[in-house]
């Protein structure tokens, strides 16, 4: 079970998925871990408040407080492992794709493997 000053509270997750967790929030949020004892951690971090309101705001409209939303995505991000910073770049990279107007476009994965096979040849 894992811990943070919020009373967040993470359970029935295995060792690996809490330190990628941890990981993510040290990222994302800037979030200090410390270790309590073998099952539990503080989770600390400061963030502008007016972030913290509207996101409350949000949170609250849907019926939830802004903790279970935070287990939830938590939860989610271990669940389906995203995102990732890879995951993130492929999508970045589609994104810079589509914005080229001259960028080569295929009707069918025949055709794409068609192609592959020529630069193989070559």
């Amino acid at each position: 079970m894992f811990c943070c000053a919020s009373g967040l509270l993470l359970t029935k997750m295995e060792n690996g998925d809490i330190v990628s967790l941890l990981s993510i929030l040290t990222e994302l949020i800037g979030a200090e871990v410390v270790a309590m004892s073998d099952n539990t951690v503080t989770c600390s971090f400061t963030m502008d408040r007016d972030v913290y309101n509207a996101y409350k705001s949000i949170v609250a409209s849907y019926g939830e407080n802004v903790k279970g939303n935070i287990v939830r995505y938590m939860k989610s991000v271990i669940m389906y492992e995203t995102p990732n910073a890879e995951t993130i770049q492929a999508i970045k990279e589609v994104q810079e794709l589509k914005k080229n107007p001259h960028k080569k476009s295929y009707s069918s994965f025949s055709e794409i493997l068609a192609e592959m096979e020529e630069d193989d040849e070559v």
